[in-house]
């Protein structure tokens, strides 16, 4: 058990800059910041800022969660290098939990459920939580999709879904908290690995460029 810890959790994977901080045998704080963009830029001024309103200096942090995705792209390796970062600089061990691990642990779940998180693509990552057997296999589905396959278990959504449980950032903050205080021990900062369930897309230019002959 970690309760003895002075934690930090970050989360960029979502829409938002969200960040928790529990010192040892206190309450949690938890804060977040809706945000399109521009988490690169605020997240390291917002850790700063929650831990001294705990009370606390940066360096009394002693062990850092972070939420692994998937999610956003972009967003998902914001937070995992913060994470690192500041581990590194403080030499404090880090957990990572993926954002699906996170809702079930933020709802104490224990009865089957449906996953779906919003790709902001038109689709959605989905898995099912089974509490003897864990998570299924992950899947990308449309919202149809997502329907029929969790036709008659309690679906839990991010996104535009008809007749959903909502979860949001705070959710995956709440839960990486609940999963960190479960955590035995931590591991070394090269151990956080994104999950990601679609490769990032890559623009190619349409601007056609003149080969020049070598001869």
């Amino acid at each position: 058990m970690t309760s003895d810890k002075d934690i930090l959790c970050i989360d960029t994977t979502l829409n938002g800059c969200s960040v928790a901080v529990k010192p040892a045998s206190q309450d949690a704080s938890f804060h977040v910041e809706i945000m399109g963009r521009g988490q690169s830029d605020r997240l390291v001024p917002m850790i700063l800022e929650c831990v001294s309103a705990r009370g606390l200096a940066l360096q009394d942090i002693t062990l850092i969660c972070t939420s692994t995705g998937p999610g956003s792209f972009t967003g998902t390796r914001i937070g995992l290098s913060a994470a690192q970062g500041v581990a590194l600089s403080l030499d404090v061990e880090t957990v990572g939990y993926n954002d699906f691990e996170c809702v079930v642990a933020a709802n104490g779940f224990d009865k089957s459920c449906a996953i779906a998180i919003d790709t902001k693509r038109g689709d959605f990552f989905f898995k099912i939580y089974h509490p003897d057997n864990g998570f299924s296999e992950g899947s990308i589905l449309e919202a149809d999709d997502v329907l029929a396959q969790s036709k008659n278990m309690f679906l839990i959504s991010n996104g535009d879904i008809e007749s959903v449980e909502p979860f949001d950032s705070e959710t995956i903050l709440r839960g990486l908290l609940a999963n960190a205080l479960e955590t035995e021990k931590g591991f070394a900062p090269s151990a956080l690995k994104p999950v990601y369930m679609r490769e990032a897309e890559t623009s190619v230019s349409k601007i056609k460029y003149k080969t020049i002959s070598s001869s």
